[in-house]
């Protein structure tokens, strides 16, 4: 009995993702402001501890969140975002698509010194 084409398995499509110059720019962007002032990374650990807090979360965001929790955890290091950030990936386009895990990196908010 010959197979007919109807009932073949669906093929999966060869995904494309590729960074946009707009990505490629923000993330540059992002990787040389951590790399003048390393402490920025602390912002990053504190906006993702704040993002995992949140009850209502997409699976994807969710499984963004463990992947760049774990990068700093065991790692602690810019070369292991900037990797995340720039690799054509899916796990990359998802961490491309969550900029509020890097918001006051670039520009960190004004806090008064204590004494």
């Amino acid at each position: 009995m010959p197979y007919h084409p109807q009932f073949r398995g669906r093929r999966q499509k060869a995904r494309n993702y590729a960074l946009s110059q707009q990505e490629r720019d923000f993330c540059t962007q992002i990787i040389s402001a951590i790399e003048q002032d390393p402490t920025r990374l602390s912002i990053v650990a504190e906006n993702l501890a704040h993002y995992r807090k949140m009850q209502f979360l997409s699976r994807g965001k969710l499984r963004t969140l463990d992947e760049l929790g774990w990068a700093l955890e065991v790692e602690n290091s810019l070369d292991a975002i900037k990797t995340m950030l720039l690799s054509p990936t899916r796990s990359g386009q998802r961490l491309r698509r969550f900029p509020l895990l890097f918001r006051n990196v670039l520009n960190p908010p004004l806090r008064p010194e204590r004494h």
